[in-house]
């Protein structure tokens, strides 16, 4: 070093002192005094750029290799996600498939219920039907008898009604066309005290046609219009021919 340098750096001003901060308050740092530089001192020369090396094959390879295997990794975890998201899906199909599974055998239950209800309301309908049939049959039946019966009762009550139109109450007198049918009439007698008398109509007895007193068993007597007949003690006449 000259004597010029080393006398520029004796009349160098020398660092301002710093007054120190009061005790409340920090002292702010002091910028740092950068170093002068020599007079005539050579700049320092740059650093010349270091040039790049070249990657080798086996680098790329690795390089490549890791590129894959993070590549298949992810592909992988993508796959993981995916596989999950499917099996919960999975597990949430089988799940509903089951629900609806269980739910159709509910339905069949169901529709077994129903159709075993059907079947036996369908018999009973059937037996209902069949009885009202047997029943109708019966009350066809008992009809018909009662309609015989009534066609029976009909013809008594005929006959006897002919019987009784027909018959002559002992100790009456009857007009011949008018309150007694002409023909033959028969009484049974067994007193032997019997009287009949056959007068012509509208003479009051004085004209008589014919008569009989003491006949005993039976007695017959034959009539025609125009006539009147009476009897005593005789019983009933009823009509013959």
């Amino acid at each position: 070093m000259d004597n010029e340098s080393v006398k520029d750096d004796a009349q160098a001003p020398a660092a301002p002192s710093v007054a120190p901060a009061p005790a409340t308050a920090a002292a702010p740092k002091a910028p740092r005094a950068s170093k002068p530089r020599v007079p005539g001192a050579p700049a320092k020369p740059k650093s010349a750029a270091k040039p790049r090396k070249k990657l080798s094959k086996t680098a790329i390879a690795l390089i490549a290799v890791s590129g894959v295997a993070v590549l298949g990794w992810a592909s992988f975890a993508v796959a993981v996600n995916v596989a999950a998201n499917t099996n919960d899906e999975l597990v949430h199909v089988q799940a509903d498939n089951t629900k609806m599974s269980g739910e159709k055998d509910d339905l069949i239950g169901d529709l077994t219920e129903m159709t075993a209800s059907r079947d036996q309301y369908m018999n009973a309908s059937d037996a209902v039907a069949k009885r009202e049939e047997a029943v109708k049959v019966k009350e066809t039946a008992l009809q018909t008898r009662e309609d015989a019966v009534k066609g029976r009762e009909d013809a008594v009550t005929g006959a006897e009604a002919r019987v009784a139109q027909t018959t002559l109450k002992d100790g009456y007198s009857y007009i011949v066309g008018v309150s007694m049918e002409p023909g033959v009439y028969e009484a049974t007698s067994a007193s032997g005290t019997c009287y009949w008398e056959i007068n012509t109509s509208g003479t009051n007895g004085s004209d008589i046609v014919d008569n009989d007193l003491g006949a005993q068993g039976l007695i017959r007597v034959t009539v025609s219009g125009g006539q009147d007949f009476n009897s005593s003690r005789c019983g009933d006449w009823k009509k013959v021919g």
